[in-house]
């Protein structure tokens, strides 16, 4: 009993944090909290030293340096009234308008964070560069994806962990009443075609209803059903290749940061595969 409460509590007041930031455009801010702490997780799983944990802190703090200009503080200034004549001199001054039109430059900026990456863990273990993929990269596309977008009724960050939510609850709940079926039992024993089948039914129920709602900016409910399966998929795989990780480590969870959930790697594992995914198919399911 005592642990399914510190569950509900925890898990409300993580669900809390992210719909409060995401809401007043801190997605960035929200990015980089889950980024760092994510990171330590992976550096402890990958055996990484502190030199090279503190590294990827660095770039990747540094990488999304523009996304924090043009997203979060922006939003920030405009809820500060007094310093309002600030910025708008900012904005208008040459050194304003220079810094902004620099930060415009988002994927050379994370270029060139890259090649130092290269240059840093220059034939080192193909592990040492996986932060890059597995981390930094799906929060980067995360943020475009905030940027770019001009058609949800709701915020496409909190469609995504939404979507993940959905998907985790009926595929443990399914699992847990139907699961016979280990889809990679050499990995996760635990995970079951059942429980797949149940959180993908859960994710078009999810669909129809925003789809209803007028919530989804798709022509055909169709449309939001194939977006459904291929988050749902890329979510089950986001969630297979963490617990390969963890396996490989020996470990149960990632951390114990949130407590009766584990850590971070544990609670966004889907979202690190799904928003990658929603980044490159959302623009052509919009033309269908």
């Amino acid at each position: 009993m005592k642990e399914l409460f510190l569950r509900s509590v925890f898990g409300l007041l993580y669900v809390t944090l992210i719909v409060f930031l995401v809401y007043y455009n801190f997605s960035p801010i929200l990015f980089i909290i889950f980024g760092v702490l994510a990171l330590h997780e992976l550096g402890k799983i990958l055996n990484f030293s502190p030199s090279e944990v503190r590294f990827w802190y660095l770039i990747f703090i540094l990488g999304f340096l523009p996304w924090i200009l043009t997203v979060s503080l922006n939003t920030l200034f405009d809820e500060i009234p007094f310093l309002s004549p600030y910025i708008s001199w900012v904005h208008s001054s040459g050194v304003g308008q220079g810094i902004i039109s620099f930060f415009q430059w988002r994927w050379l900026w994370i270029l060139v964070s890259f090649i130092i990456v290269i240059i840093r863990f220059y034939s080192k273990r193909w592990s040492a560069y996986l932060p890059a993929a597995y981390i930094i990269l799906p929060f980067v596309l995360a943020c475009e994806v905030e940027l770019s977008d001009q058609d949800f009724e709701i915020s496409p960050i909190l469609y995504i962990f939404l979507s993940m939510w959905v998907f985790d609850t009926f595929s443990y709940i399914v699992g847990k009443l139907f699961g016979r079926h280990p889809v990679i039992p050499a990995i996760s024993p635990g995970k079951t075609w059942e429980g797949l089948f149940g959180g993908l039914a859960g994710l078009l129920a999810l669909n129809y209803a925003l789809y209803s709602a007028h919530l989804l900016p798709f022509q055909y409910a169709f449309t939001g059903f194939l977006l459904a399966v291929v988050l749902g998929v890329f979510a089950f795989l986001g969630d297979m290749f963490e617990s390969k990780l963890k396996r490989t480590a020996g470990i149960k969870d990632s951390g114990t940061i949130i407590p009766g959930h584990g850590g971070i790697l544990d609670r966004i594992d889907s979202f690190l595969f799904a928003a990658p995914a929603f980044y490159f198919l959302y623009p052509i399911l919009l033309k269908l």
